[in-house]
């Protein structure tokens, strides 16, 4: 995920992301690298996670305190 702010600063951590495949099973998700980035204008901050899916089906959200500021829907293909 990467952040390119025009105005203000965005905080990403992985702990306020969450992820589950399409039957609901949570999804654990580990950060490549730092845990938590700040991104301001014209300093993007990127922060990468990584998990196991199955196929089909899966989402990733992010939330900070307490409230879904979005969702990311995503379908994994192993043809």
């Amino acid at each position: 995920m990467t952040a390119t702010p025009s105005a203000g600063s965005v905080h990403l951590s992985a702990v306020d992301l969450a992820s589950r495949d399409q039957t609901g099973t949570q999804v654990t998700l580990t950060p490549v690298g730092p845990a938590t980035v700040t991104a301001t204008p014209g300093h993007p901050g990127t922060l990468r996670v990584a998990g196991t899916f199955q196929q089909g089906g899966a989402q990733i959200n992010w939330q900070q305190n307490g409230h879904v500021l979005a969702i990311w829907d995503f379908t994994i293909e192993t043809d």
